[in-house]
């Protein structure tokens, strides 16, 4: 959920190219968005230079806490030339860092009015008018929210908008005066359908999750940045000091950037083969451009910069909208300042926000705007009714109450404070910036000169009355709202009001303009800087594409007209952007046909339709039964390990009666997109070498471990250190890494395995380490230590959006193969599905193949469904027969028995359940640090043994340690948490021991009970069928005993738990052991096996070496279901090698 900045794929300025296509100076608003769209493409190569860090904090993601223009991580501060009509100088302040002052600002998103874009078009700016710029506003845009008007928004951006309730009755007092004295309310601010005159919500930039979502987050997240690592760099924490310009033809051209390290330890010259485009803002751009030579010819002649090119409008023409604020006394609980004066408050709302996605923490200080002309008001402040609306005239005027003080100062926080902040949308008063050095991080002299022009002063008259009579009306109403004399006007007198604005205004840091757009004749007189293609003027090879290129200052907020500034082109002709974004796909939006159809979009589906929709001319279709699920506790490792959960993300079966257990069991398997991979411990385990050899040596030719091993290294993104390095991949997706012990125990069985002669195993997954021994596990956790599933490796979300062929159906749920007799036999012709929630049904053809991924139940049951299983049970449930084949047979688990014993609380990851705020600190500690109990699930550490290397007591035989031919049949997987699956007294802390049965001899069934599709199925794991798994569940439960025995020896204070161990160590009584505190490990395999072709006949195998169901054309199984049998290790890894060698199987058909 919250992707730290620590390990963002930005590059070093070693690492820089010599050469790019493009270069974007400036990674803010803008140019977030315009590196996304460059390269998209990758034929083109693009370097993003930004003066800022990442900064990219858990509390940069929360809404009020982000906001904030006093921050200094992410904000570049500077001061105002001395205001001679404020008396004072202005503090300025902007964004500075990925994704600029999106990253810091109120988040607000307004477009403006259509008709000042209509005179931008009419003043020159040829291609601005509102039908030209509509379709870049709805391009990036994704509103969550349904409106009024629909139409008006985009819904399959990356850019998220979203509406708010009011949290506080302030709110909701102001909008109903603002009706009680004629100001109607706006439904949304941003259709061209509504009057642009009225009392309106404001939408926000926040994600689904109730995240910030700036433009860093929207266009250039972490997962974006590493796919495009070839052709997109990012470079952090530099200055750019100047554009290099050349000569082509004769005329001055942009050949690169000369660009340093803040630290000025590194300096470099990158040269730009198509473009620089200037995204440094309404400050950074005019500066580069006279560093560069580029502005007015007198100015730059006074610091000896060469004049490469005289444009008297680049640092000119400089405005902002200055706002006034009047502040009143509420009560304390009526206001955002009860969070700062107490801290129990704010915890409840921080929880509030992460748990519920609601709370003061949701939105910024403000949530509603009143927009107005002053000329439509009367001396007094009020409406003037029935005056009739003249289409040219704009709203100049927006009132913004807030549950806050508006005015940046320090101010007595002894009561609550509610504001009207009255702010000037089309201020006469232009000002400009110039330089004070040559040196580029000297400081700029900036004059914004607030109301140099008198003709400001009459409309914030008006809107200062109207705020006034609006609290009037407020307080009429019974609101308590208590005058604050020093923050409110002396009288309504101009006088007053001017005394009054000229000591309570305020930037509201809209600044614009400094590089301003017009018409080429306009050049000359020093109006314009760039044309209406954002060329620079007599500059070749030259762009700005920020704030500063608005002919004047908008009647808006920035953000939304900056962000299309950026997505804007003239008939295509400035830079190649990427397609419309894609959004997931519903029954009816499904193409009647597809190349592909992967069915189960689990651990394994996610990987294999990244790399089938890989090639753009491959049409895929993937469909899951479950959701997408996301949610911030779906990352965080620990909260997300969970089979037990409300099955937002998981699905529930009954096994069959089991004899000799006498009982049922659970047995769950994730149920979205990332399967299991979304609710397991997480374990990156990839079994021993020998038994890929084996499966080689029964007829599974291409699946020894010489053949598998490439593709485990092929997704795999290994981040930790390893004893051999060598056996591990780097350049995947699918990040794993180890972890510190957490607990004290961990370290103790280590050592207790070490007194008993098991050896420590540095790397499990090296073929040169002993498979037998105690050693740490790997888990799927990437950077920002947030569980790394299959879907957020292989199927996040910028990747579905940049791919039109690749199609993901979720809630959905196949009910048939639809398989037709064809010339070569049985042939797979597509698929039929449903909505689980609706009865709407479809069926949609493949061209080439469907592939089952739908796990060791799904897969079985689709297929017995379409006529392809043991014949019998078919006839007995009336299904037609395809293909006889022994579908549903051969179902294996590993089966284990948990041991528990007591240790202190606080040795035990029940404190977190037992003790509420140990929770909340180890949340922080995570969040801020990525460390804490949170970090890694309930398993850290495993024990594999061989049974037949113990003595009768359970104690390792020295002669016969990790013989070459030995393969390990047990796993010990201690805990510092309850192992079993049933309640327990949490009274104290648990310390249990997980002893598993990796090699079952063992097998069950997997049965149809109906032919509906919707029906449960008959599952027989007949655990324990077979007496001679006993054997070895005997021997590591007596390792175990010796393990803890040695732990206790060592001064462990770990005690026996007399209900929740064996009574004694003979066999009768491990035996009744077993039977009783057993359970499942989820790891359910084998109900569609792979074989040679020649096993088939007997009954061994239902698919071939090629994963090809026998006897049917066009469909494969590639999860799971097809191992030979259980394998001794944990399934995830296995499984999605599975994936990955089926996809390369597919698409090289001629290599395999």
């Amino acid at each position: 959920m919250w992707p730290f900045g620590s390990s963002y794929p930005e590059v070093s300025f070693h690492q820089l190219h010599e050469k790019y296509d493009y270069v974007v100076v400036g990674g803010g608003t803008a140019g977030c968005v315009l590196a996304n769209r460059l390269s998209a493409s990758p034929d083109n190569t693009v370097l993003l230079v930004e003066r800022g860090p990442v900064a990219d904090t858990w509390a940069s993601r929360v809404p009020l806490l982000s906001s904030n223009f006093s921050g200094g991580a992410s904000s570049q501060k500077r001061s105002t030339e001395y205001q001679t009509e404020l008396r004072r100088q202005v503090q300025l302040v902007n964004g500075s860092a990925l994704g600029g002052t999106s990253r810091i600002n109120q988040m607000l998103y307004t477009r403006g009015v259509q008709r000042e874009y209509d005179i931008w078009a009419e003043s020159g700016c040829e291609g601005w008018a509102w039908k030209d710029v509509e379709p870049y506003f709805k391009k990036s845009e994704r509103a969550l929210d349904e409106t009024d008007d629909p139409d008006c928004h985009g819904k399959n951006g990356e850019w998220r908008n979203r509406t708010d309730p009011f949290f506080f009755p302030g709110y909701h007092k102001a909008l109903a005066s603002c009706k009680n004295i004629g100001f109607p309310f706006i439904g949304d601010i941003n259709s061209t359908k509504n009057s642009p005159f009225g009392c309106a919500q404001l939408y926000f930039t926040r994600d689904e999750n109730q995240h910030r979502n700036s433009t860093y987050h929207a266009f250039l997240p972490a997962n974006l940045v590493k796919r495009r690592r070839r052709n997109l760099h990012i470079l952090t924490n530099a200055l750019a000091e100047k554009i290099v310009v050349g000569h082509r033809n004769g005329e001055p051209w942009a050949e690169g950037l000369q660009i340093a390290s803040r630290s000025g330890s590194n300096r470099k010259i990158v040269t730009a083969e198509h473009e620089i485009i200037l995204c440094g803002g309404a400050f950074g751009s005019p500066q580069l451009l006279m560093l560069s030579g580029i502005g007015p010819a007198e100015h730059l002649k006074e610091h000896g910069i060469p004049v490469v090119k005289d444009l008297p409008a680049v640092g000119e023409n400089l405005q902002d909208h200055l706002g006034v604020t009047i502040a009143y006394r509420v009560p304390m609980e009526h206001s955002l300042l009860s969070i700062e004066k107490s801290l129990w408050l704010f915890l409840t709302h921080l929880f509030y926000w992460l748990f519920r996605g609601t709370g003061m923490l949701l939105a910024p200080v403000l949530q509603l705007a009143i927009f107005f002309s002053s000329s439509s008001l009367n001396s007094e402040g009020l409406p003037i009714e029935k005056r009739p609306v003249d289409p040219d005239i704009l709203p100049d005027i927006e009132l913004i109450p807030m549950a806050y003080y508006g005015f940046p100062s320090d101010f007595n926080k002894s009561r609550g404070v509610f504001s009207l902040m009255t702010m000037l949308l089309h201020p006469q008063s232009t000002g400009n910036l110039r330089l004070t050095s040559t040196v580029p991080d000297a400081p700029l002299s900036i004059d914004p000169k607030y109301l140099s022009n008198s003709d400001d002063l009459e409309p914030l008259h008006a809107g200062l009355k109207l705020a006034l009579r609006i609290a009037e009306d407020m307080r009429n109403c019974g609101y308590p709202l208590d005058n604050w004399e020093e923050e409110m006007p002396q009288g309504e007198d101009d006088e007053s009001l001017d005394e009054f604005i000229r000591r309570r205004s305020s930037t509201t840091y809209h600044y614009s303009s400094t590089c301003r757009m017009g018409p080429d004749e306009d050049a000359p007189g020093g109006g314009a800087a760039v044309d209406e293609q954002l060329r620079v003027f007599g500059v070749q090879g030259l762009r700005v594409a920020d704030a500063s290129v608005f002919p004047w200052v908008l009647g808006a907020h920035l953000q939304a007209p900056v962000v299309m500034v950026a997505e804007n082109h003239q008939d295509g002709k400035m830079w190649p952007f990427s397609s419309e974004s894609y959004p997931e796909i519903t029954l009816d939006g499904l193409r009647k046909k597809y190349d592909y159809i992967i069915v189960g979009g689990g651990t394994a589906g996610c990987a294999l339709a990244n790399r089938l929709s890989a090639a753009s001319e491959n049409t895929v279709l993937l469909i899951e039964r479950g959701p997408v699920a996301d949610s911030w506790a779906s990352r965080v490792p620990l909260l997300s390990s969970d089979f037990s959960s409300d099955g937002t993300r998981s699905q529930k079966r009954m096994s069959e009666y089991q004899p000799g257990l006498e009982k049922q069991f659970q047995l769950i398997n994730g149920s979205a997109l990332g399967g299991s991979s979304r609710i397991n411990q997480m374990l990156y385990l990839r079994g021993v070498k020998k038994e890929y050899d084996m499966w080689a040596e029964t007829g599974c030719k291409g699946w020894s471990w010489d053949d598998v091993e490439p593709f485990f290294k092929e997704s795999e993104c290994f981040l930790g250190e390893s004893s051999d390095s060598k056996c591990h991949g780097t350049q995947g997706e699918w990040k794993n890494r180890t972890g510190p012990l957490f607990f004290p125990g961990f370290q103790k069985v280590v050592e207790s395995c070490k007194n008993i002669s098991l050896p420590y195993v540095g790397d499990f997954n090296s073929t040169n380490n002993p498979v037998i021994g105690c050693g740490q596990l790997h888990f799927t956790r990437d950077e920002n230590q947030h569980r790394n599933s299959t879907y957020h490796a292989f199927l996040p979300s910028q990747v579905v959006r940049q791919r039109p062929n690749l199609h993901i159906c979720t809630n959905a749920i196949v009910e048939k193969v639809i398989v037709n007799q064809g010339i070569n036999g049985p042939t797979t012709d597509g698929v039929q599905l449903s909505s689980r929630f609706n009865t709407q049904r479809k069926t949609v053809a493949c061209e080439r193949e469907v592939i089952l991924c739908a796990g060791p139940f799904g897969s079985p049951h689709i297929l017995m469904l379409s006529g392809i299983g043991p014949a019998q049970h078919l006839k007995e449930v009336g299904i037609p027969l395809h293909k006889d084949l022994p579908v549903g047979e051969n179902l294996q688990d590993h089966f284990a028995v948990s041991v528990a014993h007591r240790i202190p609380m606080s040795h035990s990851l029940v404190s977190l359940e037992t003790r509420p705020w140990i929770f909340i600190i180890e949340l922080f500690k995570w969040l801020i640090w990525g460390t804490g109990m949170l970090l890694a699930p309930v398993l850290q550490l495993a024990v594999f043994a061989s049974s037949s290397q113990l003595d009768p007591e359970g104690r390792p035989i020295l002669a016969k340690q990790n013989s070459i031919d030995e393969i390990p049949d047990i796993e010990i997987m201690p805990m510092a948490y309850d192992s079993s699956d049933h309640g327990f007294d949490k009274s104290r802390g648990v310390f249990s021991f997980l002893c598993v049965l990796l090699r079952p001899k063992s097998k069950g069934t997997v049965r149809l009970t109906s032919k509906a599709y919707d029906a449960p199925l008959q599952i027989d794991p007949r655990y324990l069928s077979n007496p001679d798994d006993f054997l070895p569940l005997r021997a590591v439960l007596r390792l175990t005993r010796r393990i803890s025995e040695g732990m206790r020896a060592s001064g462990y204070p770990i005690e026996d738990w007399k209900t929740e161990m064996p009574q004694g160590e003979d066999d009768a009584s491990l035996d009744k052991f077993i039977r009783w505190r057993n359970r499942t490990t989820y790891h359910y395999s084998s109900t569609c096996r792979m074989g040679p072709s020649e096993d088939a006949p007997e009954g061994g195998a239902v698919v071939d070496e090629k994963l090809r169901v026998f006897g049917v054309n066009k469909l494969r199984v590639a999860d799971s279901s097809v191992f030979p049998w259980v394998l001794g290790t944990h399934l995830q890894a296995p499984t999605v090698m599975v994936a990955e060698k089926c996809a390369h199987m597919i698409l090289n058909p001629k290599k395999d």
